[in-house]
């Protein structure tokens, strides 16, 4: 467990988040949404849900590796052109 330190808070505003990962105030609330608690008309962040999102999907990579995003790739969907199409007898 990691020790404690008193100087840290344990929660964070939408205003603080914003200014810690440098984004503008419309996507961190968008962010602390999805993380965050609403208590009465405040949206709070834990510093734990933070440090959570903030780590890759697949956990902390192995030494000697590179982590690389898994990206689902969707197969293409077949165009037919007009060249490809024969003309029919009327």
């Amino acid at each position: 467990m990691r020790p404690q330190n008193s100087d840290v808070p344990r929660a964070h505003s939408v205003s603080e988040v914003a200014k810690a990962l440098g984004l503008s105030l419309p996507t961190a609330y968008r962010l602390c949404r999805q993380i965050g608690r609403r208590i009465g008309r405040r949206i709070v962040v834990s510093r734990t849900a933070l440090e959570k999102w903030l780590e890759p999907p697949g956990g902390l990579a192995s030494p000697g590796k590179r982590a690389s995003p898994q990206r689902e790739t969707m197969p293409r969907k077949e165009t037919r052109r007009a060249s490809d199409e024969t003309p029919t007898a009327r």
